[in-house]
């Protein structure tokens, strides 16, 4: 995907093209750490807003990271398609007395919600939230309104998730919680989703499941998710980080996703320039049918190979790799997005 991100970026074109239309993917986490992010001497555009509360007198701004989670989410999204517009919702957390992740619920849907307001193309969801309430032995008046509380926060993360599926035009990737004592019916957004959200799972290199992650027939697609090398960054001295989990898979994919509606858009903008004014463009459409999870679960399944069995683990490299040697082949503009367009329509065969 790196060789093809090269490729495409080479053509002279796609600076332009890439800054009148943006996909625009919200990433809910902890924030980003902007000055680590990898901007591709400054194609990625990114905006903002945090909704998480002052800690004392220090504010929690989205430009900041609470643990550097979200910045590697960011990393990851934009090393597949850089030519973003990445919104970021930082959302309150805090360590759990067992030293886990937690997040807080409330903040959660506040976030899902203010994506919607957006009108996002994508939103990607790093993280999990029981959709259960701990009753244990507690029944003093604290106790129980402490369950109040908590049970109408997991009711308003539902009904965000409720809007999202609502809109219809907002695609959801929701990663696999990494301790498989829970079921996908345990955890939101998944619960409330379902097969309205893809739910992404963590592969090992050569495209086993993780250990970690749930049975196939509850995962829609698995992604890289062990030993995931960072981004090489020419600005950092850094020796390169590995990263591992459900959570990285779901942001390369929601980055997958992004890529093909941005090269959606990029043919259809080639092919109004070679036809006449008046015909119908072939994927005058299509970009907008991309917005629709069905239409875009038919990409992600055309990016395939004959000899390929493990269809849930995309073979990007059989599809995307041919195309950027083919680019570097090319000497014209014009024959590079020729690439483009048979690749298009080849990940979209069936859609339109």
């Amino acid at each position: 995907m790196e060789e093809f991100r090269r490729a495409f970026s080479r053509i002279e074109k796609i600076s332009t093209l890439a800054n009148e239309d943006r996909v625009n993917v919200a990433l809910i986490d902890d924030g980003v750490d902007i000055c680590d992010l990898d901007n591709y001497n400054n194609v990625v555009q990114t905006a903002g807003f945090s909704c998480c509360p002052p800690l004392g007198r220090s504010e929690r701004p989205w430009h900041r990271s609470g643990r550097g989670h979200g910045t590697i989410m960011a990393n990851m999204i934009v090393r597949v398609n850089p030519w973003v517009y990445l919104y970021v919702i930082r959302i309150q957390e805090s360590t759990s007395r067992t030293g886990n992740r937690m997040i807080y619920t409330d903040s959660a849907a506040t976030g899902i919600k203010a994506a919607t307001d957006l009108h996002v193309n994508i939103i990607s969801i790093s993280w999990t939230v029981e959709s259960k309430v701990e009753t244990g032995m507690n029944t003093t008046e604290i106790g129980k309104d402490k369950q109040t509380i908590a049970s109408t926060a997991i009711a308003n993360l539902g009904a965000a998730v409720d809007d999202v599926i609502r809109d219809g035009k907002i695609l959801m990737f929701c990663s696999t919680s990494d301790d498989i004592m829970f079921s996908e019916m345990d955890i939101l957004p998944y619960q409330k989703g379902q097969k309205n959200v893809f739910r992404i799972g963590a592969a090992l290199p050569l495209g086993q499941r993780d250990h970690q992650s749930e049975e196939e027939d509850n995962i829609d697609f698995y992604m890289p998710g062990n030993r995931v090398a960072a981004a090489l960054n020419p600005r950092s001295a850094d020796v390169i980080k590995y990263h591992d989990g459900a959570s990285v898979s779901t942001a390369l994919a929601a980055g997958l996703g992004s890529l093909i509606m941005h090269c959606a858009y990029i043919a259809q903008k080639h092919l109004e320039e070679k036809i006449q004014p008046g015909n119908n463009i072939p994927l005058g459409r299509l970009r907008e049918a991309l917005r629709r999870r069905h239409n875009m679960h038919t990409a992600f399944t055309n990016i395939d190979a004959p000899e390929w069995k493990k269809k849930k683990y995309l073979p990007v490299w059989k599809v995307f790799g041919p195309a950027a040697e083919e680019m570097n082949r090319m000497k014209s503009d014009d024959d590079k997005m020729d690439v483009i367009v048979r690749l298009v329509q080849n990940l979209c065969y069936r859609i339109l």
